[in-house]
C-alpha cells in the first residue's frame, strides 16, 4: 500500500499551459478525477445527432478554467473505447463532453458509456 501526501503530490504536478495563461505556485496545483456513472448522457440542441455529458468539477475548487483530459469506455459484453468528439464549453466548476455523431443518448445510455476524467488546475 502506498501513501501519498497531497504537498508531496502537488509538487510533482507542474501546468505548462493553463486556460487563463497565469502560472501559479506548484502548492497550488490540483488534480481532481472521477469516472461517470454510465446514465446521464443528454441529447445536444446545438448538435444534432450527438449526445453529450456534462461532467460537474465544482467541488475541486478551481480559480479558474482547468486543464481537462477524457477517455470514453462502453461497458457491453466486450468493453471498448468511446470515441469522444469534442470537449464543449469549460469552465472553473464543468464541461461537456460531446461523441462522435451519430451517437443519441439513449445509445449510450443504455450502453453505459462511461468517462474517466482528470482535471488539473490552481486552487490559489
Amino acid at each position: 500500500f502506498l501513501s501519498l501526501s497531497p504537498l508531496a503530490l502537488s509538487q510533482q504536478l507542474k501546468i505548462l499551459s493553463p486556460a487563463d495563461d497565469l502560472t501559479r505556485p506548484a502548492n497550488c496545483t490540483l488534480t481532481c478525477a472521477g469516472v461517470t456513472s454510465g446514465a446521464g448522457w443528454m441529447n445536444s440542441g446545438v448538435f444534432s445527432g450527438r449526445a453529450y455529458y456534462k461532467i460537474e468539477y465544482g467541488s475541486c475548487g478551481f480559480l479558474s478554467e482547468p486543464v481537462v483530459s477524457v477517455v470514453g469506455e462502453t461497458i457491453t459484453s466486450v468493453s471498448e473505447l468511446v470515441e469522444v468528439g469534442s470537449i464543449y464549453l469549460p469552465t472553473r466548476s464543468q464541461v461537456l463532453v460531446y461523441v462522435r455523431a451519430g451517437v443519441t443518448a439513449r445509445e449510450a445510455n443504455a450502453d453505459r458509456w462511461t468517462l474517466h476524467w482528470a482535471a488539473f488546475g490552481y486552487t490559489c
